[in-house]
């Protein structure tokens, strides 16, 4: 056993022994070289010999592994043993040979010397004289260097300050445009806030009235500088302070007092009575053509079927009251007290046709003033 083919030929019984494999411990290099040289294979990886392998006398030259002859290199039993057995000689001879030490030269005196064919000429040296400044002109370049020093820090300071007064304004103007669509999200939050069924009737409502606001601003006249020369645009006057969803907002909520709605929008309350003024005069003028008196023929033929009988039904009257807030004269608050509401309010009579169309709407009367002399006047 030890060679390519699994059974070693022996002709010699005699003088027939058997070495172990180097081990894997002790030497490991020399292990590799004899799996090498026998070159039996374990599938595709090179066969690792078991404990019990061994490699007969025949294998060796001296009929043992020796110093000189460490290697099996006989009857290895498969082609190309000769070359792969001379490779590894090869390998053997040349690496225990000594190596070559490099020996250094060492010259006393150097070969080529640099000789000086034109002497240096000599550089007189220069004497550096103390400067000296007057200390008038010392004062003076101090004090420009500072100026121009404060100059280049106030520039930046009223550049950080522009930047913050803008900042400021950008925050105040998302913070009101904020309002109205943190406030009216869902349907229910239109219908709670407003009256309004739906979001989508709140915005199409609000595109159809908001073309007719316009709060004209014509600044102070009693200084020319203050006085707001004309500009061919929309809307005359400063920037808004809110949205138009969000002043249309405020007009439509109604029961809230205008210090409620400072305080809500970060405005203050005059600005909410103008808001309040400028959107109820334009909802006035782009809703009244809505409410107007049909014609008789138009009664009849829109009446409901409840209403066929009868015949002389021409429409429905009725007072309401609105609710204010309680005037400071002392006069007014008597004259808008009503005893049915409890409250200080104004009073108007509405028509409405048998179809529930208004058809007719009262200007205000003073909430003391009875149903009865309303509708006579």
């Amino acid at each position: 056993m030890g060679v390519k083919s699994n059974i070693c030929h022996n002709s010699l019984p005699s003088s027939f022994r058997l070495f172990t494999f180097p081990t894997v411990k002790k030497n490991p290099e020399r292990r590799e070289k004899w799996k090498q040289l026998i070159g039996r294979k374990q599938g595709s990886k090179l066969w690792s010999p078991p404990t019990d392998c061994r490699v007969c006398s025949r294998h060796f030259v001296d009929g043992e592994p020796t110093l000189q002859n460490p290697l099996p290199t006989l009857h290895l039993g498969y082609d190309d043993a000769s070359k792969r057995v001379k490779r590894t000689n090869q390998f053997e001879a040349t690496k225990h040979m000594p190596k070559q030490k490099r020996c250094k030269i060492f010259a006393d005196e150097p070969e080529f010397t640099a000789t000086q064919i034109y002497e240096d000429p000599e550089i007189p040296q220069l004497t550096q004289a103390p400067l000296s400044f007057p200390p008038l002109l010392v004062l003076i370049t101090f004090i420009l260097v500072m100026f121009n020093f404060l100059k280049i820090q106030y520039q930046t300071i009223q550049k950080q300050k522009q930047e913050i007064q803008r900042l400021k304004d950008t925050i105040q103007k998302h913070r009101n445009h904020m309002n109205s669509e943190q406030l009216l999200v869902y349907d229910k939050d239109v219908q709670f806030y407003t009256g309004l069924s739906t979001k989508s009737i709140f915005n199409k409502l609000h595109s159809f009235i908001s073309p007719f606001v316009n709060r004209r601003w014509t600044g102070v006249t009693s200084m020319i500088k203050n006085v707001r020369k004309y500009k061919a645009k929309s809307r005359y006057g400063p920037d808004r302070k809110l949205t138009s969803k969000c002043e249309f907002l405020l007009m439509l909520m109604l029961g809230l007092l205008n210090a409620d709605f400072a305080k809500r929008f970060n405005i203050s309350e005059c600005l909410v009575s103008r808001i309040f003024l400028a959107w109820l005069r334009a909802s006035s003028l782009a809703l009244k053509a809505m409410v107007y008196l049909p014609d008789e023929e138009t009664l009849i033929a829109t009446k409901p079927e409840r209403f066929r009988k009868l015949s002389s039904l021409h429409s429905i009257i009725d007072c309401t009251e609105l609710f204010i807030e309680t005037p400071k004269d002392l006069y007014l608050q008597s004259a808008t007290w009503s005893d049915y509401k409890h409250h200080n309010t104004l009073k108007l009579l509405v028509a409405c046709s048998p179809n529930s169309s208004i058809i007719f709407i009262s200007k205000a009367y003073l909430g003391r003033v009875s149903d009865k002399a309303i509708t006579l006047d």
